[in-house]
C-alpha cells in the first residue's frame, strides 16, 4: 500500500504542475499528492490522457493499491520514457520542444562503413538501453560516432560534406540506424534533427518533403563517458594487415566458457623484440608472431573476444594507416588497451586473470612427421565432414607410408565418408581421431600456405602442425588434441 494519497484533491494533470518542487501526482490518478524525488513537476502526457478516459478515483481510507492499473502504468510510463530509475536523485535529460533544427549531408555508404567499425559493441540485449544506441556528435565539418558496452568503448570519425553548428548531439538506436541506411545505400541521405525525432530522407528533399524515415531519439548527455582514466605506460606502432592475418587466424580458438575467464580473450604476450598472440579453448591452441616488435619491458595483456572481433572489423579497412597499441595502467597493473588506427579509437576494459603458460603445451619431441599439400587436405577434410550430424563429430586420419585416409561417420545416422590422399609419411601405420570442426578451423588457418606439416608426438598426445615451406620461416603453430571414438 502507498501511503500519503489525499482524498479530497481536486487538482488535474494540467494544474498539478503548480506546486512546485517535486512530482504531486493529481487525485484522478490515483495517487494524490504522493511525491517521487528526481522527476518533473509536469505530468506526462501519455498518463494525463490515460488518466482522463479512465476518470477519477475513489480511494478508501487515504490509501492507494500498489497494483492499481493506473499506478502500474504510470510508474511504467516514468521508467521507459528516459531509460531513468524510479527514485533517483536526478531528474532524466529532456530534449528541449522547440529544438533547433540541425542538418548534415554524407554518402550513404561512408556512413555505412563508418557505423559497422562500431555497432559491434552494441548490447543486442541489455539491461540498459541506453547501450543499444549509437552517440553521434556533429560538428562543423565532421561527425562522431560512438557505441559502447561494459567492457569496450569504441569512437569513428566521418567527413561531412555539409556541417551544422557545433557541440551538438543526441543517440539513435543502432541497429534501426543501420537498416534505415542499408535500404538508402544507392543514394546520398541528408539528416535533420528536430524535437525528438531524427528525419532521415534523401539529400536535396525539402524540409516539408514526408518522404523517408523518422526515427526517436535521446538526449547524448544519457550516453555513458569512457570512464578509462589510467596513464598509458607502453605506446607501441603495429602493422595493420599482418595483425589482422593473425587475428582472423587465431579467432576461433577463443573459448567461449565463462567459468574460465582468462581462456575468453586473446593473450598480447610481448617478449622484448617480439608479440605473441595466442588463442585457446583448453582442446585446441593457435600461436603466431609478429616479429621486430621491441618494448622496453616484458608483459602480457588479456584483450576480450568482442574488443578483439571490433578490432579486426576495424583493420581490415584500416589501409595504410599504422595501428597505434597504447597499453594503460594503474597503480598496480595494466588495466586497459587502447587501439587506434586512423578515424577509429577502440577502448576496452582487459580480462583480469593469468593466462597459463602456453609454451609449455607446444610439442617439442616428434614421433613421427606427416607433410600434406594445404589445399587438398582442405578440400578433403572439407568433403568427408558434409556427413556429419554436428559439427564436432569426429573426423578420423588413418597414415600408412605414402597416403592418407580421412574418414567420417555420422553419430546420429550412418552416413559414411572415406577419402584417400597423399603424404609424405613414412612411418609406422597409426589411426588418430580430432573433433571436426576443430580440425577444419586448423587447416583453414594455414589456407595461404602450400605445405603444411603435422607432428605426431606419443600416441594419444596433442599433434602439432606448422608450415612445412622451408623457404619461408612461418612463425604460425596450431597445437591440436586427439580425441577417443
Amino acid at each position: 500500500m502507498l501511503p500519503g494519497a489525499a482524498s479530497n484533491c481536486q487538482s488535474t494533470p494540467k494544474n498539478c504542475a503548480k506546486t512546485g518542487g517535486f512530482l504531486s501526482l493529481p487525485c484522478r490518478s490515483r495517487l494524490g499528492r504522493r511525491s517521487f524525488a528526481g522527476f518533473p513537476t509536469a505530468c506526462p502526457q501519455p498518463f494525463a490522457r490515460l488518466s482522463k478516459a479512465l476518470g477519477p478515483c475513489q480511494p478508501r481510507d487515504g490509501l492507494v493499491a500498489k497494483n492499481d492499473p493506473q499506478v502500474i502504468i504510470f510508474m511504467f510510463l516514468l521508467y521507459n520514457s528516459r531509460g531513468n530509475k524510479i527514485g533517483s536523485n536526478s531528474a532524466p535529460a529532456l530534449l528541449p520542444k522547440s529544438s533547433s533544427k540541425l542538418m548534415f549531408t554524407c554518402p550513404t555508404e561512408d556512413f555505412i562503413k563508418t557505423l559497422d567499425k562500431v555497432i559491434g559493441a552494441i548490447e543486442r540485449s541489455t539491461i540498459q538501453p541506453i547501450l543499444e544506441h549509437v552517440l553521434i556528435e556533429v560538428a562543423d565539418d565532421h561527425l562522431t560516432l560512438i557505441a559502447a558496452d561494459s567492457h569496450c568503448h569504441v569512437r569513428a570519425r566521418l567527413a561531412l560534406s555539409k556541417g551544422s553548428r557545433k557541440g551538438e548531439q543526441f543517440c539513435v538506436a543502432g541497429s534501426k540506424l543501420s537498416s534505415v541506411l542499408r535500404s538508402m545505400i544507392s543514394q546520398s541521405v541528408s539528416f535533420r534533427v528536430a524535437g525528438s525525432a531524427l528525419h532521415i530522407q534523401p539529400a536535396g528533399a525539402a524540409k516539408d518533403d514526408s518522404r523517408g524515415f523518422k526515427l526517436a531519439i535521446r538526449p547524448g548527455e544519457e550516453f555513458p563517458r569512457e570512464s578509462v582514466t589510467h596513464k598509458p605506460v607502453a605506446e607501441i606502432e603495429l602493422e595493420p594487415a599482418r595483425l589482422a592475418g593473425s587475428i582472423t587466424r587465431l579467432l576461433p580458438a577463443i573459448s567461449n566458457e565463462i567459468h574460465r575467464l582468462y581462456l575468453t580473450g586473446m593473450y598480447f604476450d610481448f617478449t622484448g623484440e617480439a608479440l605473441r598472440l595466442v588463442a585457446t579453448d583448453g582442446h585446441r591452441m593457435a600461436v603466431d608472431e609478429l616479429a621486430q616488435i621491441k618494448t622496453d619491458k616484458k608483459f602480457g595483456i588479456i584483450v576480450p573476444r568482442k574488443s578483439i572481433d571490433l578490432l579486426r572489423r576495424v583493420l581490415t579497412d584500416a589501409g595504410s594507416d599504422k595501428l597505434r597499441l597504447v597499453a594503460l595502467a594503474d597503480v598496480e597493473r595494466t588495466a586497459a588497451v587502447r587501439f587506434e588506427a586512423g578515424e577509429v579509437k577502440i577502448t576496452s576494459v582487459l580480462v583480469d586473470a593469468t593466462y597459463p603458460d602456453y609454451l609449455k603445451v607446444i610439442p617439442d619431441k616428434a614421433a613421427a612427421q606427416a607433410s600434406f599439400a594445404a589445399a587438398e587436405l582442405r578440400d578433403v577434410i572439407g568433403q568427408v565432414a558434409t556427413v556429419l550430424d554436428r559439427g564436432n563429430d569426429a573426423i578420423t586420419m588413418a597414415l600408412e607410408s605414402g597416403r592418407a585416409s580421412l574418414s567420417a561417420r555420422g553419430a546420429q545416422t550412418s552416413d559414411e565418408a572415406t577419402l584417400d590422399m597423399a603424404a609424405d609419411y613414412s612411418g609406422e601405420s597409426r589411426t588418430i581421431s580430432f573433433n571436426g570442426a576443430y580440425l577444419t578451423d586448423m587447416v583453414k588457418a594455414f589456407e595461404n600456405r602450400e605445405k603444411i606439416s603435422i607432428i605426431f608426438p606419443k600416441e594419444k598426445e596433442s599433434i602439432l602442425c606448422k608450415t612445412a615451406d622451408a623457404k619461408e620461416e612461418d612463425p604460425l603453430k596450431y597445437v591440436l588434441m586427439p580425441i577417443k571414438i
